[in-house]
């Protein structure tokens, strides 16, 4: 069975903060990794009491919804 690729258009979930999101733009990380825009379907709640409503973060930071 192929395994399904984070890409433009996948739903995830940012693995810190449980929020769930479409992936809206990807870039390079770092030489080794690539990385991904975010936008949450609601903002996530952060532990200092703000919220975002969107993120940019390494590709490992988010895992696939199927």
């Amino acid at each position: 069975m192929k395994k399904k690729r984070m890409t433009v258009g996948s739903l995830v979930r940012h693995k810190r903060y449980g929020a769930i999101g479409l992936i809206i733009d990807h870039f390079m990380w770092d030489e080794n990794s690539g990385g991904f825009e975010v936008e949450f379907t609601k903002p996530a709640k952060l532990s200092d009491g703000h919220s975002i409503k969107s993120i940019m973060g390494k590709h490992t930071d988010f895992e696939l919804i199927n």
